[in-house]
């Protein structure tokens, strides 16, 4: 997963953007919004409800302990293990 405001810093651009920019994706089964989360690692919205986000999510769980990063033209996006994020009660 990435969060918000990682994707804003990779590309230029604020985290709400960013935010506005996965709320209005047509495809979210195609395009995996669901696997941008709140730069705390906390779930964040969807439009499905966050229920659905987290139970997506934890069905992507792989058991992957580090965070890596993915190199842009410009510049980094952090990733980090699905096991990171925060489930809200």
């Amino acid at each position: 997963v990435t969060s918000y405001g990682a994707i804003a810093r990779a590309v230029g651009g604020s985290a709400r953007a960013v935010g506005r920019v996965e709320a209005s994706n047509p495809f979210p089964l195609l395009i995996p919004c669901h696997r941008v989360v709140c730069s705390d690692l906390s779930i964040g919205g969807y439009g499905y409800g966050q229920q659905v986000k987290g139970e997506i999510l934890q069905r992507e769980e792989r058991g992957y302990e580090t965070s890596t990063s993915l190199k842009l033209d410009s510049g980094k996006l952090a990733l980090f293990p699905v096991e990171w994020v925060k489930q809200r009660d």
